[in-house]
C-alpha cells in the first residue's frame, strides 16, 4: 500500500513537471502569458459585475427600457461624484500607486493603465507630496489645505446637483430605492 501510495505522487509529480509549464504560457509560449490572462479575466469578471448591478437596480427600481436608458447615466454620475466628494475620489487609487514607485509618488505600475484624476484627487496628492516632504512650511501647507477644501466643496455641490437632477425623474418609489441604496441622500 506504501509502495502504491509513493508511485501516485511520483506520477503526479512528473505530470505537473510536463504539462504545468504548457498551462502558465501565453499562446506565443513566452512569459506574462498568465498575466495577461489574469488582467484579461479581472476585466471580464469586472464588466459581469457592472452589468449584473445594472440589472439589479433596473429590477429594483421597475424601470422601463425608456426609463433606464436616461436613469442609468445619471445613477452613474452620482455615484462617481460620490466617490470624490466623500473619499476624495481616491478609492485606494493613488495611495496603491504611491506604493509601487521608489518613493517619491511619481513611478507608477505598468500593470495598470492610468486613471485621469480628478480635481480632488489631484489636491489630495499634492497635499500628501507635502506632507511626505517635512521641510514643507506652514504658508504651504494652508494653502494646499485650502485648495483641497475647495475641491472637496465643488465636489460636494456637483454631487448635489447631480442628485436633484435625478430625483426630477424618479417616482416616490424608485426614488425610496435609491435613498436605501445610498445614491441619494
Amino acid at each position: 500500500m506504501k509502495r502504491s501510495g509513493l508511485m501516485v505522487i511520483v506520477a503526479c509529480a512528473l505530470l505537473v513537471a510536463l504539462i504545468g509549464p504548457a498551462l502558465t504560457q501565453d499562446a506565443g509560449g513566452g512569459p506574462g502569458g498568465r498575466r495577461q490572462r489574469d488582467r484579461s479575466q479581472m476585466q471580464q469578471r469586472m464588466e459581469r459585475f457592472r452589468l449584473e448591478r445594472q440589472k439589479q437596480f433596473r429590477e429594483q427600481l421597475g424601470a422601463t427600457e425608456e426609463e433606464w436608458k436616461v436613469l442609468w447615466p445619471r445613477i452613474e454620475k452620482v455615484q462617481q461624484l460620490q466617490g470624490q466628494a466623500r473619499f476624495g475620489g481616491r478609492m485606494g487609487v493613488v495611495r496603491g500607486r504611491r506604493r509601487r514607485g521608489s518613493g517619491d509618488g511619481d513611478q507608477t505600475s505598468t500593470d495598470q493603465p492610468q486613471r485621469q484624476l480628478s480635481e480632488v484627487q489631484k489636491k489630495t496628492e499634492a497635499l500628501r507630496k507635502l506632507i511626505d516632504s517635512k521641510t514643507s512650511d506652514a504658508a504651504t501647507l494652508q494653502t494646499a489645505m485650502a485648495e483641497l477644501r475647495a475641491a472637496r466643496a465643488k465636489a460636494q455641490k456637483e454631487l448635489a446637483d447631480a442628485q436633484k437632477q435625478l430625483k426630477e425623474l424618479l417616482t416616490v418609489r424608485q426614488e425610496a430605492v435609491l435613498v436605501l441604496r445610498r445614491v441619494l441622500d
